[in-house]
C-alpha cells in the first residue's frame, strides 16, 4: 500500500514493546525489516548497527545465524549497486548464491539484485537478464503474489527500454501499472508508471512523461524508498530537457529556456536524493547532466567544474573496486571488517585513473586542463 512509516513503526512496536515476550524469529525479522527501511533511505552504517543490536545468543542457531549473514550481505550488495561498483556486487553475489534457499523473501531479493546487476554491467549482459526474469516469472506463475510479478514485469520494461525496443517495453509497463492499481499496490504502480515514462521518453512523447510524472513524484515521496523518488525525478529532468529541444523557433528561445531551467531544477533534486542515499551511480549520472546544460548556455568553467566533479566520482567508485577482499569466499558477516586490497601495481592504476580522467572530460565536452 505504500505505508512505509506504518511498517516500520509496526516494527519499532514489536522490538520496543515485545521484544522479551516475541519469538527471537520474530525480533529477527522486525529489526532486518527496520535495517532494510534504513538502507533504502541511504542510512547504511544505521541498518549495519540495527542488525548488531540482534543478541549474540541468536547465532547459536544455525537457521539464525545463516538468515543474519545473507541478510548482511543482501545490504551490503544494495550498496555496491547504488555505487555503481559492478566488482563489489559481482563478489557478494558470488558469496550470497551457494548459501542456498534460507528464506523465500530473501532469496527473492537476491534474485532481483542479480538481475539488477546483469543490467548495470551493460548491453552485453542484457540477454542474460532476460533469461533470469523469465525463469523468475515462470516460478512465479503458480505461486507468487502480484507485488512479485509485477515487479518482474517492470524489471522486463526497463530492460526492453534500455535495450532499444521502447514499444515492446511499453506494452510490458502498462500491463504492470494496471495490475498494481488493481491491486492496490501502490509502490508498484509508481514503480510501473516510472517505467512507462521511461518508454514514452525513448518514443519522445515528452509531455505525456511530463504529465504522468507530475502525478506520480508526491505520492512516490510518502513512500519512503529514496531510490526510486530520484530516478523519477531523473526521468522528469528528461522530459522538460525533451520538450525544450522541440522548440526550436526563435520566438520561443524564452520558453525554450524556461523548461531548460525547469530541467536543471529537477536534476538537482535528484543529485540531492542520490546522494542522500550515496549512490555513485546515479550522482555521475546527474552531474553529466548538469555539466551538459553549462555547456548549452556557454558557462565552460561551470562545465568544468561539473566535469571533474564528475570525474572524483567515478574515481571514488574505482578505489572502492581496488579495495575488495583477495580471498574468494570470505564470509559476508553482520560486522563491518576492514578489507585488505588487490595486490597491483600502483603506477598502473594512476595510469588508467588519468586515461579514464581525460576520457571523461572529452565525453562532456570539456577541454582537460581547462
Amino acid at each position: 500500500m505504500g505505508l512505509s512509516y506504518l511498517s516500520d513503526a509496526q516494527s519499532a512496536v514489536l522490538l520496543d514493546c515485545y521484544r522479551t515476550t516475541s519469538p527471537v524469529e520474530e525480533v529477527i525479522k522486525a529489526t532486518c525489516r527496520l535495517a532494510y527501511s534504513a538502507a533504502q533511505q541511504g542510512f547504511y552504517k544505521a541498518s549495519f548497527k540495527l542488525l548488531e543490536t540482534i543478541p549474540p545468543s541468536a547465532h547459536r542457531t544455525l537457521k539464525f545465524h545463516q538468515y543474519l549473514v545473507a541478510y548482511s550481505g543482501l545490504l551490503k550488495l544494495k550498496r555496491a549497486l547504488h555505487h555503481g561498483d559492478t566488482m563489489s556486487a559481482e563478489f557478494l553475489l558470488r558469496q550470497l548464491k551457494p548459501s542456498g534457499p534460507i528464506d523465500p523473501e530473501l532469496s527473492l531479493h537476491i534474485a532481483l539484485l542479480d538481475i539488477e546487476y546483469l543490467m548495470l554491467k551493460g548491453p552485453g549482459s542484457l540477454s542474460t537478464a532476460l533469461d533470469r526474469i523469465e525463469l523468475l516469472a515462470e516460478d512465479f506463475k503458480s505461486d507468487g503474489d502480484v507485488a512479485q510479478r509485477v515487479h518482474l514485469l517492470t524489471l522486463k520494461a526497463q530492460l526492453f527500454a534500455r535495450a532499444g525496443h521502447p514499444l515492446r517495453g511499453f506494452s510490458v509497463a502498462m500491463r504492470a501499472a494496471s495490475t498494481s492499481l488493481r491491486a492496490r499496490i501502490m509502490p508498484n504502480v509508481w514503480e510501473a508508471t516510472g517505467a512507462v515514462a521511461n518508454c514514452l521518453l525513448a518514443l519522445e512523447e515528452y509531455d505525456a512523461a511530463r504529465r504522468m510524472l507530475d502525478s506520480t513524484i508526491p505520492q512516490a515521496i510518502e513512500g519512503g524508498d529514496i531510490s526510486l523518488v530520484a530516478n523519477l525525478y531523473s526521468l522528469q529532468a528528461d522530459a522538460w530537457m525533451g520538450l525544450a529541444g522541440q522548440q526550436s523557433a526563435q520566438e520561443q528561445a524564452r520558453q525554450r529556456m524556461k523548461n531548460v531551467s525547469k530541467a536543471e531544477m529537477y536534476i538537482d533534486r535528484a543529485l540531492e536524493l542520490n546522494t542522500q542515499i550515496d549512490s555513485l551511480r546515479g550522482k555521475c549520472d546527474m552531474l553529466a547532466k548538469k555539466a551538459l546544460i553549462a555547456q548549452l548556455r556557454g558557462d565552460v568553467g561551470l562545465a568544468q567544474k561539473y566535469a571533474e566533479e564528475y570525474v572524483a566520482v567515478t574515481e571514488a567508485v574505482t578505489e572502492r573496486a581496488e579495495n575488495l577482499p583477495v580471498a574468494p569466499h570470505a564470509s559476508v558477516g553482520v560486522q563491518e571488517s576492514k578489507a585488505e586490497p588487490i595486490a597491483g601495481s600502483t603506477a598502473g592504476r594512476e595510469s588508467v585513473r588519468n586515461s579514464r580522467r581525460r576520457r571523461t572530460q572529452m565525453g562532456l565536452g570539456v577541454q582537460p586542463g581547462a
